[in-house]
């Protein structure tokens, strides 16, 4: 399999930076962003100082959007979860437009529809005079937005809030009667901002899943655990427009995932001309660091020692490849880690016994971390900046080693949940060595519109349905590739399933 098969299908194989051609989209054709609650502010005087509402949602008088009671919390019957719908070459989705960064412009129009409606999804427009109030619409019957308004947002400086425009006629959404909300000020409204929060966030946490069942899987071999894994585990955040329909995988930060049950970490980095490494999916920038990635690895494993966490690492695309330039960026993630990793090889150069590896054994050693490269692995010692020596032995990965990172995967950009589970069926399981099942599927031109969470939203409650009947289950699955780790579809959370099939 070639390397970019495990990228979503867009190649990184001559410089991280290259544009995505974007000509074959389908024009007309909408793409469906990943869910998200909404936080509601109003702002007051000239401090800007903003005051939190409550939860985007259903009004009391049918139709009628507003914001539910602060501590109403997610998921509530009226709080609705809400996604960005907007042809297949507009932009990026507005969280991931750098609110912080303070530029004040204004973003993509685009639709918001509300997923969870009661009776079907509806799209954010107006009703009354002129639109005056903010009214969950009814879309054109086929999925599209019919003639609801489509919306802008502008960054609040220094904040994840965005102010709310309509396109037409850039008119602010103000609040109306302290309840409601309405695009036109006729009195003491104030105007509001929009936090946009991913589902995934509220979903339920397997913070300590593996101690909690460690009387069950304690003493099983690694490859023994069904255990979730998050593919292209720091897209979080993709710098490039439209970025969010190809490349985005992951709607949580990673120890975000870590808290909702990934003990898996599909990581990938390139370095930037700022000589940065940062973590890149096919040719799309991230902007999470290689660092950022590392510090909450380390936040979470010095909290959680019982805790089993593995992670693979690509360089630039070169699998085994240790010049100077990729051995640095190993060695900053050896600097912060190393206290938690166990090393493929010991001090005298003897390698490790991989099947030896269970959570009680690593517990025994106070290690709870396993680094893979891709390919072969390299040792070798180095003195960090506080003048310790520092071993740096990461496992090696690839057919004949210690996990086969390549396992079941469909380089098919239309591939169902029946057709992974086919390939997963047809599987030939490694003896003692660990291997991962990806239940992604590829963004491809073919089918421009279908974003990458729209496959995931798809495809997770046939999934989910399959570990609850033991279809997919012990002895026969390992790590699982999952994206937008944690998120629930239709009250299917695939991390959760996956956890279960152990017990």
């Amino acid at each position: 399999m070639e390397l970019d098969s495990l990228r979503g299908g867009v190649s990184a194989t001559t410089q991280a930076t290259a544009p995505l051609d974007i000509s074959k989209a389908a024009t007309g054709n909408y793409y469906y962003g990943e869910l998200y609650y909404v936080k509601v502010r109003s702002i007051h005087g000239t401090s800007g100082d903003r005051k939190f509402l409550g939860w985007l949602g259903l009004g009391s008088k049918d139709g009628y959007s507003s914001y539910i009671d602060p501590n109403a919390t997610p998921p509530h019957d009226r709080v609705l979860a809400v996604q960005w719908v907007g042809l297949a070459t507009d932009g990026t989705s507005p969280n991931h437009e750098q609110p912080n960064s303070g530029a004040a412009q204004a973003s993509t129009p685009r639709y918001l529809r509300a997923l969870n409606y009661p009776g079907g999804a509806r799209f954010l427009g107006g009703s009354g005079n002129n639109g005056f109030y903010c009214y969950w619409q009814e879309g054109d019957g086929t999925g599209g937005p019919g003639g609801t308004y489509e919306l802008t947002l502008i960054p609040v400086p220094d904040s994840n809030e965005f102010l709310v425009r309509r396109h037409s006629d850039n008119g602010p959404v103000y609040t109306y009667d302290d309840y409601y909300m309405g695009y036109w000020k006729s009195g003491n409204e104030f105007e509001i901002t929009f936090e946009f929060i991913p589902t995934a966030a509220f979903s339920a946490k397997h913070e300590n899943w593996m101690g909690d069942h460690n009387a069950t899987i304690g003493a099983r071999h690694l490859s023994e655990i069904v255990i979730p894994g998050s593919h292209d585990a720091g897209c979080s955040r993709i710098r490039r427009t439209l970025g969010n329909v190809t490349s985005q995988t992951q709607g949580l930060e990673i120890y975000d995932q870590l808290m909702a049950g990934s003990r898996y970490f599909d990581l990938r980095a390139w370095q930037d001309t700022d000589n940065i490494w940062k973590i890149y999916h096919g040719k799309d920038w991230s902007t999470v660091t290689l660092q950022d990635a590392v510090d909450q690895l380390s936040t979470f494993l010095g909290k959680h020692p019982r805790e089993v966490v593995m992670a693979s690492l690509l360089l630039e695309d070169q699998p085994g490849v240790f010049d100077n330039k990729l051995k640095a960026a190993w060695e900053l993630v050896f600097d912060k880690l190393h206290p938690y990793h166990l090393n493929s090889e010991d001090q005298n150069g003897a390698p490790r016994d991989f099947s030896r590896l269970t959570p009680n054994f690593l517990q025994s050693l106070g290690k709870n971390l396993l680094l893979f490269s891709w390919g072969q692995a390299q040792s070798w010692t180095y003195t960090n900046s506080a003048r310790q020596q520092i071993l740096a032995s990461p496992w090696s990965s690839g057919p004949g080693t210690h996990m086969d990172l390549d396992g079941v995967f469909l380089d098919n950009a239309a591939a169902t949940a029946q057709d992974i589970y086919a390939a997963y069926q047809n599987y030939t399981r490694p003896q003692g060595a660990c291997w991962i099942l990806h239940t992604n599927t590829p963004w491809q031109f073919k089918l421009a519109a279908d974003s990458l969470y729209a496959k995931h939203f798809r495809n997770t409650p046939p999934l989910v349905a399959y570990f609850k009947s033991g279809n997919i289950a012990r002895p026969k699955a390992n790590i699982i590739n999952i994206d937008y780790v944690g998120d629930v579809v239709n009250g299917s959370n695939l991390v959760e399933a996956v956890i279960m099939s152990n017990l």
